[in-house]
């Protein structure tokens, strides 16, 4: 055999050729797909068995050339704790990812520059036990944070980091419903009229840090002025910046 040890931990493949069979072989709790041309795996013949028959704990699928657009695909991702995914992926991409998963045993998710709508309505809501969430760089079509979740559902995350968000006041209320949250980053994220003023401490009673970060020009000052009254310096970290122009 060409691995005389078939349990490892972890696994990162680089080419992109490789026979899907022999992957099978292998024994792995994580799996990373990086490199510019890493999607050309997941449109192998078997790909959706391998993936849904695996017991990953972690999985991610990293594109290094951020330029080069995503076709959408359709695999399942069964009991991974950990999963990263980026970039540039299509609206809808998150429904096929999310759609027939069991996920119950999810406690990380990180996306990074996708590209979401209405396609991708609800397909969070069924993460009840996620504890960690970063939408890094997303770019929300005709949908906002809010429209990924369930109205009818409080989750438990702990750890939210949104950068380069537009919020409105539905999304607010949707972040003053997670009562486990103990650390908010709000990075470059935008704000409708006065949503900002519904963000109250009162609503987060184990909220230990929050981080918000802006540039002068794009945040008014009533909004930073806002942050600043509400919430103690014990837990505020503010950062505001002169704009690059």
């Amino acid at each position: 055999d060409l691995f005389y040890c078939k349990e490892i931990n972890e696994l990162k493949i680089i080419r992109y050729d490789i026979n899907i069979d022999l992957i099978c072989k292998i024994l792995f709790e994580s799996l990373f797909l990086h490199g510019d041309e890493f999607y050309s795996i997941l449109y192998l013949k078997n790909i959706n068995n391998f993936f849904s028959t695996r017991l990953f704990k972690k999985l991610s699928i990293i594109s290094e050339c951020p330029e080069e657009p995503f076709k959408e695909f359709k695999f399942l991702v069964n009991n991974t704790e950990q999963l990263y995914f980026g970039r540039n992926y299509p609206e809808g991409s998150l429904k096929n990812i999310f759609f027939k998963a069991n996920l119950n045993k999810l406690k990380i998710l990180s996306i990074h520059d996708f590209h979401i709508g209405k396609k991708d309505t609800n397909t969070f809501k069924n993460l009840d036990f996620l504890i960690s969430l970063n939408i890094l760089g997303c770019n929300f079509l005709d949908i906002t944070l809010a429209g990924l979740f369930s109205d009818e559902k409080e989750y438990m995350i702990e750890n939210l980091i949104l950068r380069g968000a537009y919020l409105e006041q539905k999304d607010i209320y949707f972040l003053s419903k997670l009562r486990m949250l103990k650390s908010l980053t709000l990075s470059a994220c935008e704000y409708e009229n006065e949503a900002h003023t519904y963000l109250k401490i009162i609503y987060f009673k184990r909220l230990n840090f929050i981080f918000i970060d802006c540039f002068l020009s794009d945040a008014p000052r009533n909004i930073i002025d806002y942050f600043i009254e509400e919430f103690s310096p014990n837990i505020l970290s503010l950062k505001v910046e002169k704009s690059m122009e």
